[in-house]
């Protein structure tokens, strides 16, 4: 089987069809398809876009009919927290912290289909329950954000279904909560008291997201600069605390290839951050930016020549 692994697509609809002909999928029967092919869609599937209820339709069905699969992205967990109750007259993730930005990010989704569509939204926050956190397929690991073997295997048998799970994996201090903000949301540290810097939405950091993909070499004295996800601006060059490295263990060589998404790199022509390690999260969501996929065919050594993609219409 070959792989076609698809990034972050944000309500990208016309984007997603165009990059789904590029890659050789048939429109037929209400689905896309492809011999001898199957879409892997990395997650982040809402928020932010213009056509998020044409996304999760073509998504959805795909992989009702086993033309595709997908892993669970950082916006359907948070949306399902959203939208759950936590017991203590707020939900799982706060509808008024801070300056609404939980709100915020969610509220392309709310405004498309949660109020319009109820029913239907329901319907799509009990599926996003059962989305796998990660996927292992023959010598290929996919995961959303970023991989970690330790966590990997707590969650292997679990689900959002277990409500049991799904609060605890809010609660910030337990395993749970760990295991889904590795996996999900990929390890952070946090920036010098002096330092700060806007994230994507304008947000201010006060944490750096790492680039966990590079391997745990040279003892341990790194930079930030380093260090930092490709993107994150302009980042100090101190000296990072050993103790705040115990949230980067490395991702070795000889590892399996791992593929992800999460990380909105800048590059208008996509390749491999190392030999076993690519992202295919290109920032759609961004204007002038590309929706991107990595067609996997079974190589240990990932190739810029098995990236597709298709840019931002307007």
């Amino acid at each position: 089987m070959v792989y076609d692994i698809i990034g972050d697509i944000h309500g990208h609809a016309d984007e997603l069809s165009l990059l789904l002909a590029k890659l050789g999928y048939r429109y037929e029967g209400g689905k896309y398809f492809q011999p001898g092919h199957q879409a892997i869609f990395i997650g982040d599937f809402i928020d932010r876009g213009p056509k998020i209820r044409e996304t999760l339709a073509i998504v959805r069905t795909m992989v009702m009919h086993g033309a595709a699969r997908t892993v669970l992205g950082n916006h359907e967990y948070n949306a399902i927290c959203y939208h759950t109750e936590d017991g203590k007259g707020d939900f799982l993730r706060s509808h008024t912290v801070g300056d609404g930005k939980n709100t915020k990010q969610h509220q392309q989704t709310i405004k498309q289909l949660a109020f319009p569509h109820p029913g239907e939204w329901r319907m799509y926050l009990d599926w996003f329950k059962g989305l796998p956190f990660f996927l292992e397929l023959n010598g290929l690991r996919v995961v959303h954000a970023s991989w970690d073997s330790e966590f990997a295997e707590f969650v292997r048998e679990r689900s959002l279904n277990d409500t049991e799970f799904l609060h605890r994996s809010a609660t910030k201090g337990s395993k749970e909560f760990e295991a889904i903000d590795k996996l999900l949301k990929g390890p952070e540290i946090p920036l010098p008291l002096t330092f700060s810097a806007p994230d994507s939405e304008g947000f201010e950091r006060t944490e750096m997201r790492l680039a966990w993909w590079k391997p745990r070499s040279g003892g341990n004295r790194f930079r930030y600069d380093e260090l930092a996800v490709p993107g994150e601006g302009n980042m100090p060059s101190d000296i990072i605390p050993v103790e705040d490295l115990k949230r980067w263990p490395g991702y070795a060589n000889g590892e399996e290839p791992v593929i992800f998404g999460h990380y909105w790199l800048p590059a208008d022509a996509p390749a491999p951050l190392s030999a076993n390690a690519a992202c295919v999260d290109f920032g759609v969501a961004k204007p002038g930016w590309r929706l991107v996929a990595y067609t996997w065919r079974g190589e240990r050594t990932l190739t810029a020549e098995h990236f597709a993609n298709v840019p931002r219409i307007g």
